[in-house]
Parts: structure tokens; C-alpha cells; sequence
């Protein structure tokens, strides 16, 4: 698989992968295997790429089968929730583990093509991404029902877990990772 940036043409083909892996679109069996609770349309996706250049992308055969987002606090300011979550990097177990908002950056959504899981795609992606990061800590949560993606976070990227964060009644759990030795 190769990694790289998204350029704006890679948009349409984002947005068919994201789609196809988010909740709303799996049935019981397939959530299993993991599931995105947002979607970034072409409107939140064009500045990520022009702007900040956070969007990445693994490729087979010129096909997109791997995305992640991973942007600065001040690319989120359109969501109120990730707004929310970002103001509260102040809470005792951020500090104690050193991440705030002007030392990071947030991670999500991220999604593989269901034939490409479990064949490392989740992991080049990540480090790919991570070494592209100019931020000293990668910030995310996931679902606490989303347990393939917690163990690709905390098995195969490494990431800490933080604690728990409740959004719209939905449970999820805060995970970080420092970005450089």
C-alpha cells in the first residue's frame, strides 16, 4: 500500500469510504468490525487538504482504501463537539500526561476498507501519518462499542488510554500518543 497527502481529487473516493464504513450503514455483524460516527463531506475535507494538508490516504492500485484526518485544534473550530473536547485538554489526566491543545493535534476520522483490515493498513497509515505530524502529541477518542478500532489504537499505534468522555449520551474513550521519542 502506498501512503500519502489527499489532494482534492481523492475527495469523492474519502467521502464512498467513509460512507461505507460509518455506523449508519453496517448492520449488527459488521459493526464488529468497526465503524466511523462521522463523515466529512468534500466541504470539511477541501480545507484539511488545501490548508493544513491533514488528510491522508493509503492507495492499491490507485484506489483509495485507507483515510485518517489529522488536524490541528484550530481546523476543528466547525464542530462544536470537537471544540468542547479540545477546551477540556485541561482536565487532570491530560495534564499529567502532558497533552493540550496548542501541543496537538486531532486524529479522526479514520477508516480502512473492510478487504484491507487486519493486513497492517491501520498501522502504515498511522505511522505514516505520525511522522508527517508537527505536533508533539496525536489526540483522539473512540467508541467504547467500537472495540476493533480501541485495539488497533492501543495494540497496533500505541496510543494511552486517557479516560472516558461522554459525547451526546455516547461513551467513548480518550487516547493520546506522544509523537516523537
Amino acid at each position: 500500500m502506498e501512503f500519502c497527502k489527499a489532494r482534492l481529487s481523492d475527495i469523492p473516493a474519502i467521502v464512498e469510504l467513509q460512507q461505507q464504513c460509518h455506523v449508519s450503514q453496517l448492520d449488527t455483524d459488521d459493526k464488529q468490525d468497526g465503524f466511523l460516527n462521522t463523515v466529512l463531506t468534500d466541504e470539511y475535507l477541501t480545507p484539511a487538504i488545501n490548508n493544513e494538508q491533514s488528510v491522508y490516504i493509503g492507495l492499491i492500485e490507485g484506489q483509495v482504501v485507507a483515510m485518517a484526518v489529522c488536524a490541528s485544534w484550530y481546523y476543528w473550530q466547525f464542530s462544536p463537539t470537537l471544540t468542547s473536547v479540545g477546551e477540556g485538554l485541561t482536565q487532570p489526566q491530560h495534564n499529567a500526561f502532558g497533552i493540550n491543545r496548542e501541543n496537538s493535534v486531532f486524529w479522526g476520522p479514520v477508516c480502512i476498507a473492510k478487504a484491507h483490515r487486519g493486513r497492517g493498513s491501520f498501522e502504515g497509515l498511522f505511522e505514516f501519518t505520525r511522522k508527517a505530524c508537527e505536533a508533539d502529541y496525536i489526540y483522539t477518542y473512540v467508541h467504547q462499542d467500537n472495540h476493533r478500532s480501541l485495539a488497533a489504537h492501543v495494540n497496533k499505534a500505541h496510543f494511552s488510554p486517557l479516560g472516558e468522555l461522554d459525547i451526546n449520551d455516547q461513551p467513548f474513550i480518550e487516547l493520546a500518543i506522544k509523537t516523537k521519542a
